[in-house]
């Protein structure tokens, strides 16, 4: 018996289980072909190497907050308003799905997964910078003024 996976559901844009595994082949390593540009045979450092900041989704805010610091910009430059209704479906995040569809999904992503790990590993480093530059208290504010102000922009 096939499981039926409703459109929006948050898996995928397919009805079944056998169309949501065809729309992952489909996508295979979606972010790697995606940002290698030029670079062919490369692999996931060569791809981020062509970058000066890549944004991590799971840590957004903390990304902009960076971004922000590394490029001496303002908080108005990097304020984004949160809609009321941010995610919907049956799964609002990847902790909420099933362990085998996690599983299952980062199967078809190798090299995604090691673009993530080493763009959050690059996140990691630039942070240790600022802490060190400017110190713990200064980022700790700098989170604080950027989260009070995603409430009024």
């Amino acid at each position: 018996k096939q499981q039926v996976i409703r459109q929006g559901d948050g898996v995928g844009w397919k009805d079944t289980v056998v169309e949501y595994f065809q729309f992952l082949e489909k996508t295979r390593d979606f972010v790697y072909r995606y940002t290698r540009g030029d670079v062919n045979n490369s692999n996931a450092e060569d791809v981020l190497n062509q970058y000066d900041f890549v944004f991590v989704t799971e840590r957004f805010d903390e990304s902009l907050i960076l971004f922000k610091l590394k490029y001496n910009l303002t908080l108005e430059d990097v304020q984004y308003k949160v809609p009321a209704k941010f995610r919907e479906g049956k799964y609002p995040s990847a902790k909420d799905k099933p362990q085998w569809l996690n599983n299952a999904t980062m199967s078809y992503f190798p090299t995604d997964l090691r673009i993530w790990q080493i763009a959050n590993k690059k996140l990691d480093d630039l942070r240790r910078k600022v802490i060190e530059k400017c110190g713990e208290r200064a980022l700790e504010l700098e989170e604080l003024e950027f989260q009070q102000s995603k409430g009024s922009n």
